[in-house]
């Protein structure tokens, strides 16, 4: 949780004070706090990276699922050594976070979550360019590039 609203979300720099808001993680056995969003991103995903020798994971974009489903399942069934469904590839039209309580509220389903982040004008609606500047100086370049993300560019 972490503040927030529909005007200014994922508010990497909170209008209010002019700085980084703290964010709570409730996870299965403890409430973690970190003191900024993208020190979460960080965080979480260092500590996924740091693990990876003692067990395998696989680690999926969310645009990859929301672009390319059908083939990302394909391959990571193949990956596991298991397989699809026989029959027609079916997309999810809901939120998975149906129902996931107050800080869920708002999730997109298939179609808005597709009309949203496949165009690159409402993808950045919300973000400031102090969110932009802020992502920019703090995100993990190593796990940024390692994803496949660049570097966020205020434009």
């Amino acid at each position: 949780l972490w503040e927030h609203d529909t005007d200014h979300c994922p508010n990497i720099v909170s209008w209010k004070t002019g700085s980084p808001p703290p964010v709570s993680v409730r996870y299965a056995l403890e409430t973690k706090q970190y003191t900024t969003l993208i020190g979460q991103w960080n965080s979480w995903n260092d500590e996924y990276e740091q693990q990876s020798s003692e067990f395998p994971f696989a680690y999926l974009r969310f645009e990859d699922i929301l672009f390319h489903a059908e083939e990302v399942v394909t391959k990571l069934c193949k990956c596991v050594e298991g397989r699809r469904r026989r029959g027609k590839f079916k997309y999810p039209k809901d939120s998975a976070k149906l129902g996931g309580g107050a800080g869920h509220a708002g999730s997109n389903g298939l179609v808005s979550a597709l009309l949203r982040y496949g165009d690159p004008v409402k993808r950045l609606e919300g973000w400031t360019e102090k969110d932009w500047e802020y992502a920019r100086g703090n995100l993990d370049q190593g796990l940024m590039g390692k994803y496949g993300y660049s570097r966020p560019d205020w434009s």
